[in-house]
């Protein structure tokens, strides 16, 4: 194994995954203090380990239940993780209920 692929197997064993499914266009996504408007979005890929913040909200169209009226904007939610060696966490986001559901 070369030195870049050697790197790159120590990073994906030692760095930890979150990965986030469900969010649309439009939403807001962030983790650390920086807060991005996304396209496609499926997570956040080789955190270090430790306590991490990530923050998250429905895009502005999709955050409420068919032939409802919106308000355009959702809420914003957070979550606070500490993140071990190698650890990988795998959510959905439901844009109806507006919250994070286990996969």
């Amino acid at each position: 194994m070369s030195d870049p692929q050697k790197s790159a197997q120590k990073a994906f064993n030692e760095l930890s995954f979150f990965i986030l499914t469900g969010l649309g266009k439009g939403a807001d996504v962030g983790v650390d203090g920086k807060l991005w408007q996304v396209n496609q979005f499926s997570g956040f890929k080789l955190l270090p380990p430790g306590l991490h913040l990530f923050v998250y909200s429905a895009s502005p169209s999709s955050h409420s239940a068919p032939d409802t009226i919106s308000s355009g904007i959702g809420v914003r939610h957070g979550l606070l993780k500490f993140f071990g060696k190698g650890e990988t966490i795998v959510e959905s986001w439901d844009n109806v209920e507006e919250e994070l559901e286990d996969l």
